[in-house]
Order: structure tokens, then C-alpha cells, then sequence
């Protein structure tokens, strides 16, 4: 497999810009972002910490909020190559548990419905126990 990513984090977008060309112009600035997040994924997979990513971006003159954007999006975009664990579909679960409870013909008598809420929240309980 090839790996494309620069050994080193790239520059960041530069601001120049010619200034009397034209009312409109159009700045790729997503290029240079779009490297930096190759970059910071490569580094991410190989072990590398979040803060020490950042922090090498900064040294190379990116802005903090730029960076911090996209070291948090290329975290949750690799949280299953890095082994995180994803809650997502049991809590999905668990409020389809939710919803169906708290429906249908069960709510006019409260003490039944009351019941039926306690066992679909034991059973999503269960669920989330059988998903860790």
C-alpha cells in the first residue's frame, strides 16, 4: 500500500492574494486542508498523540481553530481503524427502546405503561451490557 502523506505536516494556505485583479476571486484553500488531515490521519494511525499533532501544525504556522477542526474530524473519522470503541448503534437502540415504549394504546393505563417502560429499559440496558 502507498502511502502518499509527507513525512512532514504541509504549510498552510497562504493569504496572498493580487490585489486590483478582479472584485471575485476565487482561493483553493482546501487543498492545504485536505494534506494536513492526510497528514494527521498517516500520523494518527501510526500511534502519534492527538496534542503532539496539533501542536506540530501550530509550529508550522496553521491557526489553532483550523487545526483543532481538523485533528478532531480525522479522529472521528479513524475512531475504528484506531480500535475506539462506537457507542452509536446501541444508543440507537436504546432509543428505539425509548420511543416504542412511550407509544401506542399502553399510555392510558399508567400503571401498565409504567411497567412496559421498566422492561424496555432493562432490555436496552442489557444490550448496551451485551455491546461493551
Amino acid at each position: 500500500m502507498a502511502n502518499n502523506a509527507p513525512a512532514s505536516p504541509p504549510p498552510p494556505p497562504s493569504d496572498e492574494s493580487e490585489s486590483g485583479s478582479s472584485d471575485f476571486e476565487v482561493v483553493d484553500d482546501l487543498t492545504a486542508s485536505r494534506e494536513a488531515a492526510a497528514w494527521a490521519k498517516t500520523e494518527l494511525l501510526a500511534g502519534r498523540e492527538p496534542d503532539s499533532i496539533v501542536a506540530e501544525l501550530i509550529e508550522t504556522g496553521w491557526q489553532s481553530e483550523e487545526v483543532q477542526q481538523i485533528v478532531d474530524e480525522v479522529m472521528r473519522l479513524t475512531r475504528a481503524d484506531r480500535g475506539v470503541p462506537d457507542y452509536t448503534p446501541a444508543l440507537r437502540q436504546a432509543l428505539a427502546y425509548y420511543r416504542k415504549s412511550n407509544s401506542g394504546w399502553m399510555l392510558a393505563m399508567p400503571s401498565l405503561a409504567a411497567m412496559r417502560r421498566l422492561l424496555f429499559s432493562l432490555a436496552s440496558v442489557r444490550s448496551l451490557k451485551r455491546k461493551q
